[in-house]
């Protein structure tokens, strides 16, 4: 922008000159006449005579034009200037024209137009409406009447087309569009009732055109969801084969991945006012809301029902199922039904009265059921745990043409993993996605997703009738599954096979690494009970493996050991009166060491705290009596000779006193053990086996440390879970007292890092090849981790809180939680005799489910990248093969028929082939087998393009160089797909 700014004054003036009229000596660009109008629709500045005028516009007639009124430039019309639109002929002259002509009003993408029209009056001109041959000669012109009747206004189809792109993309209301038309043409006459009764016919017409109806009985044998865009991604009929033996499954033949997963939800910001509006929809069921008569029907025989709260959760769905609503509305929301895709479910959407009442939940999820082809079932819910008591049941009082019997079904229900943190702790395990098997990584999620593009709409829909309500949010969630489906190739299947193809790997590893760091019998234990509770995971007997621990001690006895601890650092360090033996006298110089470093991470005290100031004074004292007694009376003995050339400091009368000693902060005294001397200055002043024993015991101190880091780090992580469950909301001195506890404990956290840094540190220099550097990594601030986010619940982090910033499945559990002795025995006792910290089994079955959900999802995605190539070849046969025995009354209309059905194909075909131009070098990258039942057509990676729609990935820049898939060993022969 920059460079425009020197650059305003001319184009200011260049703008201003296009104000001015034509000279005096200019004439009209085709003839020699006064050139008086020009076009401002047309590209340049060309000056014409009105009889030029109106002959280069015959074909153009919703042109603006001005006029030269001696002054300025005026607007006028082309039909000021005499235009007639003539039908009929493709614009010719009809030589029996029906009548002298009428002016019709016209919308366009421009604005506004009056037009004069004259009608063909010949006998050719009826096609399918003989009776009105007025209608179909507008309808070949691309002009949508408004009336059935005698015409007086028309909308463009450009008009049409370019309100239904804006409309489900923009969300923009027919009125601001309309207001937007007027104000470009500065015209006050209203057609904004003909415009919304035309917008409503071309939603309704463009659905079931695109539906191909007219292949199938006409509009009005619709069937129910035949208009909704399918998921091809989802289990179909022709992708019924053998799925067994395509990959070594994780658990045995893969016979999970022909599963329809189903997620229900409701809006409660999709209303409908009740306004005394009565009109019937268009679609009525065809589409993605189901037909209202029965939907009714059906609610009034369940009559009034009153459900009962059993889970102790947060959410309100069941309480409020009763309370939504009010005379002021006719639905107070809605609910509906996606798949694992993100696509709504062919009539999978229905209103609410009240609130999310179990018989409207169960009539939707029968209806959006009813086209599932899987053998099993995952439908998850935000109140799955209460809603699918009675399912079965309640099923029995569906209508037939929607009935459901789960009992049918491998019917699982879950909970979605964003949800299910507001449940309590029996749902949590349960319900999980992240723990139950076979769920791939699916969410459950995918249908917030899809509120967030439906609720623009509802600020215009709450207004309207019922009837025309239901037609637009049908066209919305069409153009939502239309751009689902086109980012199907990329954005969708391409990135979740990526993403799950590296986790994977990861995942993997990092749980090998946890296993390895504990006793075999005990991993053998952990993994009998996963696999038993995964076996069943709705047998409330048997133990949830996920399930943490309740704390078995209370604040109370946290800050009470913490305060201990406190009081016992000062004891430490006591050098007996007693000659000392080399390794108390190593012990005693790291515990002098770790006292340096707690003094000097006490906080600063406020200056009107004077108690607490002579408190750490007096510590800070008795610390440095004790490093110099240490340095005068036992460090010579086993460092002879090492501060013999240091000045003195201090009298020796006043040695054992140190008031004055180093003339320096206690914890800024150099303790010189060996770890700190060179190697040439270790091997002149230490006693020999000096080094060996503080190698042994900085080992010790580095485990030790590790061991109480994990500890601080689980307490830390209970004390926040209790501050969120048992004390938010209950007073300022509460959270104050809490908030002050943890803080203790996260400074005791530092204290224990610190220590296991200077541990490491000493052991560089002491033993810097050990075999100790491939457990005992640095530590970093981002290691002080748990093994396992945190609740969704406590996200809201305060300074110094952990706040996971990933979910359960792309967590990276910290090292410090993979190196052994995690649960190590006590001296005498076997392996079999250690004590299982059942905190640590919650970590690693957790670390084993990450694994596995990445696992499955490596699995998954390619099967369900074979479903969408091979429904979409599928669809374009069907198209080719349809039109060649569909009828039409006439043979135009028969031609009509034959070049969209093969536009279609083509659309199809290039859509599948542009999926399998990215998804086959994806596989090749990771090495995954092209599954079995693979499109022999989609095996060649071509260049399509999508025209914008599908964006290349950036990981897959060299994709397109590719030419023919070079598939090691023979390929097998895929079905044909114009024969299933």
């Amino acid at each position: 922008i920059d460079d425009f700014v020197p650059l305003r004054d001319g184009i200011l003036d260049q703008l201003l000159m296009l104000e001015s009229g034509p000279s005096e000596y200019e004439t009209c660009f085709h003839c020699d006449h006064v050139g008086t109008h020009r076009c401002v629709t047309c590209s340049g500045n060309r000056v014409l005579c009105s009889r030029c005028m109106v002959s280069t516009h015959a074909t153009l007639p919703f042109h603006f034009i001005e006029y030269w009124n001696m002054k300025y430039w005026e607007k006028s019309t082309l039909q000021r200037l005499g235009f007639t639109l003539h039908l009929g002929h493709n614009g010719a002259t009809c030589p029996l024209p029906d009548g002298v002509g009428r002016v019709i009003h016209v919308l366009h993408c421009t604005g506004l137009h009056d037009v004069r029209v004259v009608f063909c009056g010949c006998h050719q001109s009826g096609l399918r409406f003989e009776d009105d041959s007025n209608i179909n000669q507008l309808l070949r012109a691309r002009l949508f009447p408004a009336t059935p009747g005698r015409v007086q206004s028309a909308v463009t189809f450009e008009c049409l087309n370019e309100f239904h792109i804006l409309t489900t993309q923009g969300k923009l209301t027919a009125m601001d569009y309309y207001e937007t038309l007027v104000r470009l043409t500065d015209n006050t006459g209203k057609k904004y009732d003909e415009f919304l009764r035309c917008a409503r016919l071309w939603r309704h017409l463009t659905m079931v055109k695109r539906a191909a109806v007219f292949l199938t009985g006409g509009v009005n044998n619709c069937k129910p969801g035949s208009c909704a865009v399918p998921c091809y991604a989802c289990p179909s009929d022709v992708d019924k084969l053998t799925v067994a033996g395509l990959f070594e499954a994780v658990y045995g033949d893969p016979w999970w991945t022909n599963t329809d997963f189903r997620q229900l939800d409701a809006n409660f910001r999709l209303k409908l006012k009740q306004r005394g509006l009565r009109d019937e929809p268009l679609n009525n069921g065809c589409a993605y809301i189901v037909r209202d008569p029965p939907y009714h029907a059906h609610l009034d025989a369940c009559g009034p029902q009153t459900e009962i709260n059993i889970c102790d959760s947060g959410l309100h769905a069941v309480d409020h199922a009763n309370l939504r609503g009010g005379a002021a509305y006719i639905a107070s929301g809605v609910g509906a039904c996606q798949c694992r895709h993100m696509m709504v479910m062919p009539g999978g959407v229905g209103d609410l009265q009240k609130g999310e009442k179990y018989s409207n939940m169960d009539y939707i999820f029968a209806s959006a059921s009813r086209c599932a082809k899987g053998d099993r079932m995952v439908v998850s819910y935000d109140i799955a745990c209460q809603w699918h008591r009675n399912l079965a049941s309640r099923c029995e009082a569906l209508p037939e043409h929607v009935s459901f019997d789960p009992v049918t079904v491998d019917l699982e229900y879950v909970i979605p993993k964003f949800h299910i943190s507001a449940h309590g702790s029996k749902c949590q395990g349960k319900f999980s996605l992240n723990f139950r098997r076979y769920m791939g990584r699916t969410d459950g999620e995918n249908i917030e997703r899809g509120w967030a593009w439906m609720n623009p709409a509802s600020l215009s829909t709450r207004e309207m009738g019922p009837g025309s309500r239901a037609d637009t949010l049908d066209d919305q969630w069409g153009a939502f599954n239309f751009a689902t489906l086109t980012r199907l190739g990329e954005c969708v299947i391409s990135r979740r096979l990526h993403e799950a193809a590296r986790q994977a790997k990861a995942q993997r590893l990092i749980h090998e690494q946890m296993s390895a760091s504990f006793p075999p019998s005990v991993v053998a234990e952990w993994a009998s009970m996963v696999d038993a509770w995964a076996a069943n995971p709705s047998d409330e007997s048997l133990p949830n493996p996920f399930d943490e621990p309740e704390p078995n001690v209370t604040v109370a006895d946290v800050r009470r050991e913490l305060n201990n601890e406190e009081e016992a650092e000062l004891a430490r360090g006591v050098v007996p009166d007693h000659a000392v033996s080399s390794s108390k006298f190593i012990l005693t110089g790291l515990q002098l060491e770790d006292q340096q470093r707690a003094l000097k991470a006490q906080p600063s005290v406020p200056q009107t705290s004077t108690t607490r100031a002579l408190g750490l004074e007096d510590k800070e004292l008795e610390l440095k009596r004790k490093i110099v007694q240490w340095i005068r009376q036992v460090q010579p003995v086993y460092m002879p000779n090492l501060r013999a050339t240091e000045q003195n400091t201090g009298d020796e009368s006043d040695s054992d006193n140190g008031d004055d000693a180093f003339g320096c902060s206690v914890w800024d005294i150099e303790l010189r053990l060996p770890s700190s001397l060179s190697p040439a200055d270790r091997t002149r002043y230490c006693v020999a086996g000096l080094i060996e024993k503080e190698t042994r015991l900085r080992l010790t101190q580095a485990d030790d440390a590790l061991v109480d880091l994990r500890r601080t780090i689980r307490t830390v992580t209970t004390l926040r879970e209790h501050r969120t469950t048992q004390t938010s909301g209950t007073g300022v001195a509460a959270n104050t007292r809490m908030q002050s506890l943890i803080a203790r404990h996260k400074r005791k956290e530092g204290r224990i890092a610190e220590r296991y840094r200077a541990a490491r540190k000493a052991l560089l220099s002491l033993d810097p090849e050990g075999s100790w550097t491939a457990r005992l990594l640095e530590l970093k601030p981002e290691d002080c981790r748990p093994a396992h986010p945190e609740k969704k619940s406590t996200s809201k982090t305060s300074k110094g809180d952990y706040g996971a910033t990933t979910g359960q499945g792309t967590y990276v559990t910290p090292w410090i939680w993979l190196t052994g002795g995690l649960v190590p025995p006590a001296p005498g006792e076997t392996e079999a005799e250690v004590r299982l910290d059942e905190g640590v089994r919650s970590d690693w079955a957790r670390s084993l489910a990450r694994a596995e959900r990445w696992e499955e999802e490596v699995i998954l995605v390619p099967i369900e990248m074979r479903r969408v190539l091979r429904g979409l070849t599928h669809k374009a046969h069907w198209w080719r093969a349809t039109v060649d025995v569909a009828h039409a009354p006439t043979f135009p209309i028969l031609a009509g028929y034959r070049a969209y059905s093969l536009k279609q194909a083509d659309v199809c075909d290039r859509l599948a082939q542009s999926f399998a131009s990215l998804w086959i070098p994806l596989l090749r990258k990771w090495s995954i087998p092209i599954p079995t039942g693979w499109p022999s057509t989609c095996l060649e990676v071509k260049n399509f393009s999508t025209h914008g729609v599908i964006r290349r990935l950036p990981w897959l820049s060299t994709a397109r160089s590719v030419t023919v898939l070079n598939v090691s060993g023979p390929t097998p022969a895929a079905p044909d797909v114009n024969t299933s």
